[in-house]
């Protein structure tokens, strides 16, 4: 069990589900999140380096230009 203070509060999901399992499925669903952050920081790249620039610009009246 890898953090065993939990072990109280979840102690009946330890018997319904065989733990090899539950730690091959936590395993995987992290990575699908890591692969999922990925991509929304891709798909969002053009706003999140304009908000940056913008953050430390001296002109505070930013505009942000979708779809470019």
């Amino acid at each position: 069990i890898k953090m065993k203070q939990f072990f109280g509060i979840f102690s009946w999901l330890y018997s319904y589900i065989d733990m090899n399992l539950f730690s091959q499925v936590h395993d995987i669903s992290g990575f699908i999140l890591v692969i999922l952050i990925l991509i929304h920081l891709t798909l969002n790249w053009a706003w999140i380096k304009s908000m940056f620039l913008c953050t430390f610009s001296k002109n505070k009246v930013c505009e942000v230009e979708i779809g470019k």
